[in-house]
C-alpha cells in the first residue's frame, strides 16, 4: 500500500512538470512491468506437402498430371516433329503405363531412350519428378489437322479413409485404404499444311529439311564396254525417308543400271542427320570424252520455309578404246548345247553292260533285269560326278579379302571394301561384328565421297578380325 502510495505521488509530481507525450510514455512503462503475461496461439498452419493435405484434394490439386510437349505446331507435310510424352509427380505411390499414344497420319521414328531416371522440374512453382513416357519423331504424311494419341498412366495411392481429418493424422487414429488413380494428357494435335504451289520445282520429291549434294565416279579415266559406277551423295538434316535417287541425264553412249542405296543416318537426334548415298553402276559403250551435266535435288527448306535447290559439279569421263578380246571367234559353232554328245550316253551303257558280262556272266543268280538296273546306277553316278566338277566355285570372304591387295588405286580398294562389308553386314548377327561393319562403311563412304585420310592397312585389319 505505501508503494503504491509512492508511485501515485510521483506521478502527481511529474504531471505537473512534464508534457502530455511524457505521461502516455511511463504510463505503456506502468503496463509492461504490472500488468498480467498472456500467451497468443496462433493458429498452425497445414504444410504445403501434398501428403498433408485431405485424400479428395490429392489429384484436383494437380499433383499428377501426363503432359506431351511438342516442338512445333505447326508445319508442312513430311517435315518433322519432336513428341515428348512426359509424366510429373509429387506423389509416393506406384505408377505403370498403361496405354501408349498412337499416331494415326504420321510415319514414326523413335526415339525414346533406356534411362528411367526422373529430372526434376519446376512447375507452377512447384517441384516436379518427370519421367519420359515416350519420345517420337513425326513425319506427317498428309495435309490437314492431325490429333495425336493420349498416353495414360495408372498410379496407385495408399490414401487417408474419407472424413478423415487432421487431428486424426497426428493423433495416429486415421485409417488408409489403397486408391487407384488414371491421368492422361489433354489432347493436342498438329495443324499440317500442304506444300505451296508457287515456285515449286518439277523434280520436288517431298524431301523437307536442309541438304547438299556432291557426285563423283569410280573412274574418270574409262576404258569402253568396262564396268563403272556414280556415287551421289546426299548429307544434311531432315525427313530422309522422302529423299530418292535423283534423276540423272545421262550422255547417249552410256548405259546406266539400277542404283543402290545405303542410308548413314543417325535417327535419335532432332532433326535426323546424316548422308544417304547412291550407287548407280554404268557402262561407257564408247571410247570418247563423256560430260555428266550437273545433278540436281530439291527439297522444302525448313528454316526458310521455301524450296530450295542444289547442284553437283560437272563430271568428265575420258574414255578409251575396248580392250582387244582374247576369244577366238573361229573356235565358236552355233551349236553350243550338249545334243552333239549324247552318243556318248548308249556307248557308256554299252561298255558297263559288258563289264558287267565278263563279272557277272557266269553267276546265275542274276538275271539281266538286274545287270541293267546295276548299268543305270553307274551311268547315274558317272554323270553325278561330272556335274559336281563342272559346277563353278563361289570365291569365299577370304579370297575377296586377298583380292583387296591387288587393288590398283585408293578408289579401287575403297570401293571393293565397301562392298565386301556390306555383304557381310547382311549376314552378320555377332552385335560386335555389326557394329564395326557400321563403322567401316562410314570410313569407306567418308574415303571416296569426302576425301578422308582413312587407313588401308586398318580396313585390311579389321575386316580380316572379321572373316578370319
Amino acid at each position: 500500500m505505501d508503494t503504491n502510495h509512492s508511485l501515485i505521488t510521483f506521478v502527481h509530481t511529474v504531471m505537473k512538470k512534464s508534457s502530455a507525450y511524457l505521461i502516455l510514455v511511463l504510463g505503456c512503462c506502468l503496463l509492461f512491468f504490472y500488468a498480467p503475461a498472456q500467451i497468443i496461439i496462433q493458429p498452425q498452419r497445414v504444410s504445403n506437402n501434398p501428403e498433408a493435405k485431405l485424400p479428395e484434394t490429392l489429384v484436383t490439386d494437380g499433383n499428377i498430371f501426363v503432359k506431351v510437349v511438342l516442338s512445333k505446331t505447326n508445319c508442312v507435310v513430311n517435315e518433322p516433329v519432336l513428341a515428348t510424352y512426359k509424366f510429373y509427380t509429387r506423389l509416393n505411390g506406384q505408377s505403370k503405363v498403361s496405354e501408349l499414344p498412337t499416331f494415326t497420319g504420321c510415319s514414326v521414328q523413335e526415339m525414346t531412350t533406356e534411362n528411367t531416371f526422373p529430372e526434376m522440374e519446376e512447375v507452377n512453382g512447384k517441384t516436379f519428378k518427370s519421367y519420359i513416357i515416350r519420345k517420337v519423331q513425326l513425319y506427317p504424311l498428309h495435309a490437314g489437322d492431325i490429333v495425336l494419341g493420349a498416353a495414360s498412366v495408372e498410379n496407385v495411392f495408399s490414401l487417408y479413409n474419407k472424413g478423415t481429418t487432421i487431428n486424426d493424422i497426428r493423433n495416429g487414429t486415421a485409417t488408409t485404404q489403397n486408391k487407384t488413380i488414371v491421368v492422361s494428357n489433354q489432347p493436342v494435335a498438329i495443324h499440317v499444311a500442304d506444300f505451296p504451289e508457287k515456285d515449286k520445282p518439277a523434280d520436288f520429291d517431298g524431301a523437307v529439311g536442309t541438304f547438299t549434294i556432291k557426285a563423283m565416279v569410280n573412274k574418270t579415266n574409262d576404258t569402253a564396254n568396262e564396268n563403272n559406277s556414280l556415287q551421289i551423295l546426299i548429307e544434311g538434316e531432315g525427313s530422309f525417308q522422302n529423299i530418292v535417287c535423283p534423276n540423272i541425264t545421262w550422255p547417249k553412249n552410256i548405259e546406266a543400271f539400277e542404283a543402290t542405296t545405303t542410308e548413314m543416318v543417325n535417327k535419335v537426334t532432332y532433326p535426323a542427320s546424316g548422308a544417304k548415298v547412291f550407287d548407280v553402276p554404268f557402262i561407257a559403250k564408247a571410247k570418247g570424252k563423256l560430260t555428266l551435266p550437273p545433278i540436281s535435288f530439291s527439297f522444302y527448306d525448313m528454316q526458310t520455309h521455301a524450296y530450295k535447290t542444289v547442284h553437283t559439279d560437272v563430271i568428265t569421263i575420258n574414255v578409251t578404246e575396248a580392250k582387244a578380246s582374247n576369244i577366238d571367234l573361229t573356235k565358236i559353232h552355233e551349236n553350243i548345247t550338249n545334243f552333239k554328245y549324247i552318243w556318248i550316253v548308249p556307248v557308256l551303257a554299252l561298255i558297263v553292260g559288258i563289264s558287267l558280262w565278263f563279272r557277272y556272266g557266269f553267276d546265275k543268280k542274276k538275271g539281266p533285269k538286274q545287270m541293267v538296273a546295276e548299268a543305270d546306277e553307274m551311268i547315274e553316278a558317272t554323270i553325278g560326278e561330272q556335274q559336281e566338277v563342272e559346277t563353278v566355285k563361289e570365291d569365299t570372304d577370304a579370297e575377296k579379302l586377298n583380292r583387296l591387295l591387288l587393288s590398283e588405286n585408293d578408289e579401287q580398294f575403297f570401293g571393293q571394301a565397301k562392298a565386301l562389308s556390306l555383304e557381310l553386314l547382311a549376314k552378320e548377327t555377332y552385335a560386335n561384328h555389326v557394329n564395326l561393319l557400321n563403322q567401316l562403311l562410314s570410313e569407306c563412304n567418308a574415303a571416296l565421297y569426302g576425301a578422308a585420310n582413312v587407313s588401308k592397312d586398318d580396313v585390311l585389319r579389321r575386316l580380316e578380325e572379321i572373316i578370319l
